[in-house]
């Protein structure tokens, strides 16, 4: 995960998640991380749903 010291880390890193056209969660990684990063959100659904997954804004790498 790049982190940019100009730029939050939510616009870089985090995820939004919409079910059905409403907002049901964003993910977003701890500052500290330096891996892979997981999360769940129960949507308690009993029915199908159309999900809308919005990613980051920008992607930053740093090459070593």
């Amino acid at each position: 995960i790049g982190k940019m010291p100009h730029f939050a880390l939510a616009g870089s890193a985090g995820f939004d998640l919409y079910a059905d056209d409403r907002y049901a969660g964003s993910f977003l990684p701890p500052f500290e991380i330096s891996s892979g990063y997981e999360s769940c959100l129960d949507l308690n659904a009993q029915q199908m749903k159309n999900i809308t997954i919005n990613f980051p804004l920008y992607e930053y790498s740093a090459k070593n």
